[in-house]
């Protein structure tokens, strides 16, 4: 039986690569929310795309501790929760920030330029341009 295509680790200097490019995008905080929802909280994307700030905030609307990954958004549709790494906590705070009015409990905490949540499709085609449009960023 053949196995599946092993995703590659990367170092933390591709990681510190990758946030500077980040950094210099259109839109800085909602792609650095969706780089270290994969990397920190090892989110697939159809998770990334279906996180509502609700499962990211707690009752008073401040970034919690953790990700209450629901059942809808889950892989096999059973929720989980994830301990919110303290470097991806940053990113939902500075994108909180960002988007000001527009963070409701029910509204997906990553958009796209129209306001609307990214589906999963667009969210691996991000990830797919990321990874392969620029090789230096994943030189080691």
């Amino acid at each position: 039986m053949a196995l599946g295509k092993q995703a590659k680790i990367i170092s933390d200097k591709q990681v510190r690569a990758i946030l500077a490019e980040l950094d210099i995008r259109p839109y800085p905080c909602r792609d650095r929310a969706m780089f270290l929802l994969s990397i920190k909280a090892g989110m697939r994307a159809v998770e990334i795309a279906s996180v509502t700030w609700g499962m990211v905030t707690d009752a008073e609307g401040q970034i919690g501790e953790v990700i209450a990954l629901e059942n809808r958004a889950a892989k096999g549709k059973s929720g989980r929760v994830i301990p919110m790494h303290s470097d991806l906590k940053a990113a939902p705070v500075e994108l909180q920030r960002d988007r000001g009015d527009k963070v409701h409990p029910g509204l997906p905490i990553i958009h796209s330029e129209r306001d609307r949540g990214l589906s999963p499709g667009a969210v691996a085609v991000w990830f797919h341009r990321l990874y392969s449009g620029d090789d230096r960023l994943l030189k080691p």
